[in-house]
Formats: structure tokens, C-alpha cells, sequence
């Protein structure tokens, strides 16, 4: 059997001497390559940021404040009906009612409850204002308010959705 010496330590290796320093001169171009496109890439991600936001303002939901201003008796029957008339509503915006707790309400039915003003079978009810209503499908929305005779006053709405046009 051979055997091995007493001492199996290496040498540790010597740090007195300074390691040379390697200029790597052909990596510069490569690195200035690497910036201009580094560059570019963030100049292209501003643009689309910029072009993301302006579409997205561009489609964002509309709030419609019913009559303009307070769910209320109107001054006319008329007044809900033609304030719908001249609004365009589409899939997505928000109808606001603008009432008082405990003096309004505004409940979701459908065209015959609208035109009888009659609440038997709503759809949903708000008695808590203000109330915003989620447009969420293309049709048509009728809305009233069942507080004493003020539908039969004119206190009632309907409009017609329709599906939001591409940008």
C-alpha cells in the first residue's frame, strides 16, 4: 500500500501582486448598440402608453345625471321623455338619479308597468339616493317612481341603449 505525505495542504494562492486590468474595447459598440435600442424601446412603450390612455378616455363610460339635474316631479309629463330623447346611451355608461332618501325612489320595470305606472313585478329598486343604474346590455331601460301619484305626474323615464361604437 503506498501512503500518502503528512501534508496534503496546497499553497494558498498569493494576492500581492495587483490583477492585470483587461480593457474590453470591442464590447463599446455592442454596449452603445444595446442603449440606442434600449432607447427606442422605452420611446415606443411612452407612445403606446399614450395611445392606451387616449382610447381609454375615449371609451370610458358615461355618467347621465336623469333630467340634467334632480330626480323629481317634472314640470311637465313630458320632461324625462324628452330629456332620454336627446341623449345617447350605450352599453357601459351610468344613469345617475339625483333624490333624496325617504322622498323618491327609482325602480327598474318593464314598458307595460312603465306606461301604467304600476310597480307590481320590478326588476330592481333603489331607495337610497343618490342611485346609479349600470347599463350593462343593449335595450330598452324604463324606470318610475312609485312614491304617491308622481309617475302619473310624469316622474317616470325610459331609454334605449344601443352597443358602443369601436373607436
Amino acid at each position: 500500500m503506498r501512503q500518502l505525505p503528512a501534508t496534503n495542504n496546497p499553497t494558498p494562492p498569493s494576492f500581492s501582486e495587483p490583477l492585470p486590468i483587461v480593457k474590453l474595447s470591442s464590447f463599446e459598440p455592442f454596449h452603445q448598440t444595446l442603449s440606442t435600442e434600449s432607447m427606442n424601446c422605452k420611446w415606443l412603450l411612452l407612445f403606446l402608453l399614450l395611445v392606451l390612455h387616449a382610447s381609454s378616455s375615449i371609451v370610458q363610460a358615461t355618467d347621465h345625471i336623469v333630467g340634467d339635474s334632480l330626480w323629481t316631479i317634472p314640470p311637465s309629463n313630458k320632461f324625462y321623455s324628452n330629456w332620454s330623447s336627446n341623449k345617447s346611451f350605450s352599453v357601459g355608461d351610468n344613469l345617475v338619479f339625483k333624490f333624496e332618501t325617504g322622498f323618491y325612489n327609482v325602480l327598474q320595470v318593464s314598458r307595460r308597468e312603465y306606461e301604467d305606472c304600476k310597480a307590481e313585478n320590478y326588476f330592481r329598486a333603489y331607495f337610497v339616493g343618490p342611485a346609479t343604474v349600470s347599463l350593462t346590455g343593449e335595450g330598452m331601460y324604463y324606470f318610475i317612481t312609485n312614491f304617491g301619484n308622481y309617475c302619473l305626474l310624469g316622474q317616470k323615464v325610459f331609454v334605449s341603449v344601443q352597443r358602443r361604437s369601436p373607436v
